[in-house]
């Protein structure tokens, strides 16, 4: 689609038929190339979301072994928002974020997975505080 309005540009400019860049026709073809830009993004982050969104199960379960191993002793109410709320905060903003900014094609596709290394990290810096003890 941009190589066919460079190419109706190019002629246009070179018949000197500079009306024909302005018309309707011309604002409708560079709607559809935005739309279809959009969707392209769109239809690129899906497969990075997909693979994400599966594995964070494992991500949670990453997190959820090491505190449930510190909090032992708590009652299963408190080891629950213990572990629920920093979820809760960081993890679903920043999904909601990064979803939002990889379709607007602002950010690239692979920045799907920041919610999911947010919590890798957390859950590594969670079990090497476990093993210490």
């Amino acid at each position: 689609m941009q190589q066919q309005q460079a190419a109706e540009a190019a002629y246009g400019m070179m018949t000197g038929n500079f009306a024909a860049l302005s018309n309707e026709s011309w604002q409708k073809s560079h709607r559809e190339m935005t739309s279809a830009q959009g969707r392209l993004h769109r239809l690129s982050v899906e497969k990075h979301r997909r693979w994400s969104d599966g594995l964070v199960c494992l991500c949670f379960a990453m997190v959820g072994a090491p505190m449930a191993i510190r909090l032992r002793n708590a009652d299963l109410l408190k080891s629950f928002f213990a572990c629920f709320m920093p979820i809760l905060i960081a993890y679903y903003p920043l999904l909601a974020i990064s979803l939002d900014r990889t379709k607007a094609g602002e950010w690239p596709a692979s920045a799907m997975w920041l919610a999911n290394g947010m919590l890798v990290l957390w859950g590594l810096w969670l079990t090497r505080r476990v093993m210490r003890y």
